[in-house]
């Protein structure tokens, strides 16, 4: 096949898209708009809206997207924006670039991604990774290489989660994380793990597997962990152990 024809071929995939695409994904309704075509077939400032039951329930941006013989489409200045049920911002993804699959709507991202998570309208956890792959159908983000700031109902970070790997779950708005985890606390105290779960409906960080808590001189070990969602209250369930210095009096 010669270039011409390819590119002629990405043109005829590219004006067919949006009907392709919504067709896949859509549970009500979905809207496009704000979107030209450029060369080649590429879509330039697109913006993908999709409703459930009367209510916003995400958006896609982006800058250009050009679409793929193989029912795929490469995305570029990725904005993406979830909505909860009563129509307020839950969750927004930011990258510099992606891949959608058509028959699913799944989108991989990567470079420059930044995701934040919403509670009343404020930023409750701010994350940095290296990729995501959003799972549309099954409601959830998977994050690769995920660095996490906990922030107060004020705004101020009161820890940082690091692990290889983490699942957001849209739906319930639960968290988990996986992989040589450290928690650092605004204190200075550190928490390692092999896992970390936080629940929406407890909120509550969480973990059945062994972890070691330091904080200056004093440390304790131990199965079973939880706190409360700004990181106080700490309690270790089982099989606990450590060291705490006192003053001498």
């Amino acid at each position: 096949m010669s270039s011409n024809e390819k590119k002629f071929r990405v043109g005829l995939y590219s004006l067919f898209f949006c009907a392709a695409f919504l067709s896949s994904c859509s549970k009500d309704s979905i809207s496009e708009s704000n979107s030209r075509w450029g060369v080649n077939g590429t879509v330039i400032g697109m913006k993908i809206s999709s409703s459930e039951k009367g209510m916003l329930s995400w958006t896609l941006e982006s800058d250009s997207l050009v679409s793929w013989t193989d029912d795929t489409n490469d995305v570029y200045g990725i904005k993406l924006f979830f909505f909860d049920a009563s129509g307020g911002l839950s969750s927004t993804i930011a990258a510099d670039s992606g891949r959608q699959v058509v028959a699913n709507g799944d989108l991989s991202a990567s470079g420059d991604l930044l995701i934040n998570i919403y509670e009343n309208g404020f930023i409750k956890w701010r994350i940095d990774a290296d990729s995501v792959w959003q799972k549309n159908r099954q409601r959830r983000i998977d994050i690769f290489e995920l660095n996490m700031t906990v922030l107060d109902s004020t705004g101020k970070e009161i820890a940082f989660i690091k692990s290889d790997s983490g699942t957001y779950f849209l739906n319930s708005r639960d968290l988990r994380a996986s992989g040589n985890l450290v928690v650092t606390l605004s204190s200075g105290a550190n928490l390692t793990t092999d896992s970390l779960y936080y629940s929406e409906q407890s909120q509550t960080f969480n973990t059945n597997g062994r972890i070691v808590y330091v904080e200056k001189d004093n440390s304790i070990e131990g199965v079973g962990f939880e706190c409360d969602k700004e990181m106080k209250n700490i309690r270790v369930f089982n099989a606990v152990s450590g060291k705490i210095k006192t003053d001498e009096i």
